[in-house]
């Protein structure tokens, strides 16, 4: 279980209740989606059957950005435990968080992209063209098919013409069935069954073709 815990009105601690001991070992492995695994130093608590996270406000930036947490744990004398958590919005939290930890996750998800998007128009090229891999506009899929994110763009070109080697991918995704439409920024597209409509943006330019997902 993920816990949130809020004094002052402001986050102070995330932590994982795992329900064993944990022991003095506290190194875990996270995975964000389908994204690479890296290892991070947790501290446990007093009884030892929950891991603290060192930098609650980053981790908190990342369930916002992310639909799935692939969380594990080494037990001293047995083997590791591993558990994935399918990520739900905060937004409908969003009365109790600005009331008690002093932030609106609404809010906060779209500062944090708008931030993003800065720090790359900043850092990057001016983007000017934006290629994208699959040849057809509309793709059909099987339910539980996945899309990776990065296999949707071949190729960026600059103002000079010369191709950009590395950039920031970002998605907004409009569910037809469900009349809503989402901002992500994850390894592994959200796909919905029906219709997913995909517009790809790259430092934040969109690309001129948008993609539509049908999912049966």
């Amino acid at each position: 279980m993920i816990l949130l815990r809020c004094s002052g009105g402001r986050l102070t601690d995330i932590f994982i209740s795992v329900d064993t001991y944990v022991g003095e070992q506290a190194n875990v492995q996270i995975r964000w989606d389908a994204g690479t695994p890296y290892e991070e130093g947790w501290s446990q608590s007093t009884n030892g059957t929950a891991l603290f996270a060192p930098e609650p406000d980053s981790l908190v930036d990342s369930l916002l950005s992310h639909r799935k947490l692939v969380f594990r744990f080494f037990p001293p004398g047995g083997n590791p435990q591993t558990t994935t958590f399918l990520l739900a919005p905060l937004a409908p939290q969003d009365a109790a968080l600005k009331k008690y930890c002093g932030f609106s996750a609404t809010r906060r998800r779209a500062e944090n992209a708008e931030r993003f998007r800065a720090a790359l128009q900043r850092e990057g090229d001016e983007i000017v063209s934006i290629e994208l891999a699959p040849p057809q506009d509309r793709i059909e899929l099987g339910e539980g098919e996945v899309v990776l994110s990065r296999t949707l763009v071949k190729r960026v070109k600059n103002k000079r013409g010369a191709t950009v080697p590395s950039y920031g991918l970002e998605f907004q995704l409009a569910y037809a069935e469900e009349g809503r439409s989402i901002s992500y920024a994850g390894d592994t597209l959200p796909l919905q069954k029906g219709t997913n409509v995909v517009t790809v943006l790259v430092n934040g330019v969109p690309a001129e073709r948008v993609l539509t997902y049908i999912v049966k």
